[in-house]
């Protein structure tokens, strides 16, 4: 995990420039789910946010009531968090909260969405500055049965070699009938196409130029987690890290096995992955490339059940 620290605590210039239509509509539409689903129906009073990062949902859940302590590895990440938090708290417009600039129009769609729902949530309560403390997943430092919500968004459990232990403790500490939301990229989704066509080009897309671990993705068992090495910074001169790829069933069952029952899931980037992610992940997508995505985001929102890119799901504890 130490690796994954690293890394992570490396990219904290990147973190926060949501600029692009891939992050921009994840973000977008996770937060939306997570408004409408957990926040207007239960109040969660007080939550964990599990690799909280830079504290984008910290933030979400602390300006609509809730009682947030944000956890992550990356110590570069937690502090940055602190900052953005002691900011908020003293200039927060809670009327509009923009966790991120909106750079598309469905960005402020969604934001006014989101708004509407934090305002009636919070009513009177006062904003609460979330708490951001360094933690490991695997050992968390909280009592059993504390916490009322559980988030673990952003691809964190992809990242932790010992993702069942993980699991386990995010069920340690939730409270019986508590909600979770989970946020994980899965095995099954129309990059891992453009993963092993990249790699007959031998990377000219910028994604993959390993051949074998294309057909790796492409020709397993398509019920069956894999494991790739996921480049990270400089394109000339990346560092690889282990990343797991879920299917949807041993997501379930390893949630099941932990007292933790999904209700509902939603695909994010499943018709709008028809165009690879290396694409969509541009501060400077042309209007061409805006327009077919503004097309394909549309028919993803009615779709929301294809398989995608990310998986977010949401249960409680029985």
């Amino acid at each position: 995990m130490q690796n994954v620290a690293t890394i992570f605590n490396a990219q904290e210039e990147y973190y926060d420039r949501v600029s692009d239509l891939w992050y921009s509509w994840h973000f977008s539409r996770l937060h939306a789910i997570i408004a409408e689903h957990i926040i207007k129906n239960h109040h969660p009073g007080k939550v964990i946010d599990i690799g909280s990062g830079t504290g984008f949902q910290s933030l979400l859940y602390a300006a609509s009531g809730s009682e947030v302590i944000g956890i992550d590895i990356a110590e570069k990440l937690i502090e940055k968090a602190r900052i953005k938090a002691r900011i908020k708290a003293k200039h927060l417009n809670l009327d509009q909260l923009k966790l991120f600039p909106a750079h598309f129009d469905y960005v402020n769609r969604y934001n006014r969405f989101i708004d509407v729902i934090v305002q009636r949530s919070r009513g009177n309560k006062p904003f609460k500055e979330p708490v951001f403390k360094i933690a490991n997943v695997l050992n968390l430092p909280f009592d059993p049965n504390e916490f009322d919500h559980v988030n673990c968004c952003g691809s964190v459990l992809n990242f932790v070699p010992d993702y069942e232990q993980a699991i386990y403790e995010m069920g340690r500490v939730l409270k019986p009938n508590g909600t979770f939301v989970i946020d994980l990229d899965m095995r099954l989704n129309p990059d891992i196409f453009w993963f092993f066509i990249d790699s007959l080009l031998k990377g000219k897309l910028g994604i993959n130029k390993d051949f074998w671990q294309g057909l790796k993705l492409l020709i397993s068992p398509p019920k069956q987690n894999v494991q790739i090495d996921f480049p990270f910074g400089d394109e000339d001169d990346p560092i690889n890290m282990d990343m797991n790829l879920f299917t949807k069933h041993s997501v379930i069952q390893s949630l099941r096995n932990n007292n933790l029952k999904v209700e509902r899931s939603w695909s994010i980037h499943s018709l709008t992955n028809i165009i690879p992610s290396v694409y969509l992940d541009n501060v400077n997508p042309s209007p061409n490339l805006c327009r077919f995505f503004k097309i394909l985001s549309k028919l993803e929102e009615r779709f929301h059940f294809f398989p995608g890119c990310s998986q977010v799901f949401i249960g409680k504890k029985i």
